[in-house]
């Protein structure tokens, strides 16, 4: 379908009940502010998506439904495409979300009481379903040198032959930081983790968002097939913005980690709704054009904050391989969270995430999500770049 693509009109989305705009009284305490952070887009899903879900909405009957052959039949192709993965259809489990598949992983594929490895700063859901299911969390933190953050292998290395070691959750690419990890790293870890019997839970949902100069390969394409326990989780809804569709997927070559994961999901989140189902196979069978110049967009996007916030001491900008999200260093200035806080979210009105929300490595650090019109974005960062210039100010008062 040939189709001129435009993200730069703004869709109002205040009383819609979205996360991101209608709860800003709750999460800022200011009704009013810029919404930068919770990592869904503010754009139209592909028309051709769209027009897809119309199509079947107007067929008018919405009874029990079951995915065909032809939806996973799509993943798969997505992944020859966009990767040069080749799986199987029978390694494809389609779920209700890639969070509530995180908590299945840990609850099911666990013993009580084990240890489970994340990499800090890093997605807080990763916390919270180590946490729920009374799983222990080991740190593996993230070393940040010269303005890029590395896996810290050596320290990986003891933490993986600890014995209540069972687990490592990898975020790839990385959230918030936006790493894309490279083909060496990932051998790497995947050694490491082979050699101590690690199972591998791999959140790869911002894989299709990568920056030129960079490649996301899935960590399950370098390991061995039916040997190395991989389970690798994605979706359609981080790029084509369908989170309220609830539909992802795992893919696990590895039969008995893949029979093990299913029977848990069996039991809680097997499947999807027909909406669900009809918005990733037109997603993967028709919206590659459209995810093509969305990336265009973002790019853009990212260079205009690099130009407004590129030279201001005190802020470093860490550029993100991949993800549509920017990590943003405050630790070099002289403020206090609080005048931090009060100076992006009085002041400036800009709603960004605070890094500590991604663990206490985050101290110190925002994240801002790219991910909306350029009439909303430009004056956030120019309201930001102007109150940091008057920061001298705030600490006068």
């Amino acid at each position: 379908m040939n189709q001129n693509y435009d993200f730069s009109g703004v869709i109002d989305r205040k009383g819609t009940n979205s996360i991101k705009w209608d709860r800003r009284e709750e999460i800022f305490s200011n009704s009013s502010i810029t919404p930068l952070w919770v990592a869904d887009s503010d754009w139209p899903t592909a028309p051709e998506i769209l027009e897809s879900l119309q199509e079947r909405l107007e067929h008018g009957v919405f009874g029990y439904t079951y995915p065909g052959e032809e939806i996973k039949e799509a993943v798969c192709s997505w992944f020859r495409r966009r990767y040069d993965w080749k799986i199987k259809k029978n390694w494809v489990n389609l779920i209700r979300g890639v969070v509530p598949a995180l908590n299945i992983a840990v609850s099911e594929l666990t013993s009580p009481e084990a240890g489970v490895i994340i990499q800090p700063p890093v997605y807080y859901p990763f916390y919270e379903v180590i946490e729920r299911n009374d799983r222990e969390i080991i740190k593996n933190s993230l070393i940040l040198d010269n303005g890029q953050y590395k896996m810290d292998f050596a320290g990986l290395k003891e933490q993986a032959a600890a014995d209540r070691a069972e687990m490592l959750l990898l975020c790839s690419p990385h959230n918030p930081v936006g790493r894309v990890w490279s083909d060496e790293e990932l051998k790497r870890l995947l050694k490491i983790c082979r050699n101590n019997e690690i199972t591998i839970i791999a959140d790869e949902i911002h894989a299709d968002f990568i920056f030129s100069g960079s490649s996301h390969t899935p960590l399950a394409s370098l390991g061995r097939e039916n040997k190395d326990k991989i389970l690798t989780l994605n979706s359609p809804t981080k790029t084509f913005n369908l989170a309220g569709l609830k539909i992802s997927y795992a893919v696990t070559a590895e039969s008995e980690l893949r029979e093990k994961f299913d029977s848990a999901c069996q039991r809680t989140i097997k499947g999807a709704n027909i909406f669900g189902y009809q918005a990733l196979k037109t997603a993967y069978q028709e919206g590659e054009a459209w995810l093509e110049k969305q990336l265009e967009y973002l790019k853009g996007n990212l260079e205009l904050t690099g130009d407004i916030l590129g030279d201001l001491e005190g802020i470093d900008l860490i550029e993100p391989e991949g993800t549509y999200l920017v990590w943003l260093d405050f630790s070099a200035s002289e403020l206090k969270k609080e005048a931090i806080e009060e100076l992006l979210f009085d002041r400036a009105e800009a709603g960004l995430e605070p890094g500590c929300w991604f663990g206490e490595e985050g101290e110190g650090f925002y994240r801002l999500n790219l991910a909306t019109q350029k009439k909303i974005l430009k004056p956030a960062l120019e309201a930001l770049r102007e109150n940091w210039q008057k920061r001298h100010k705030v600490l006068e008062e």
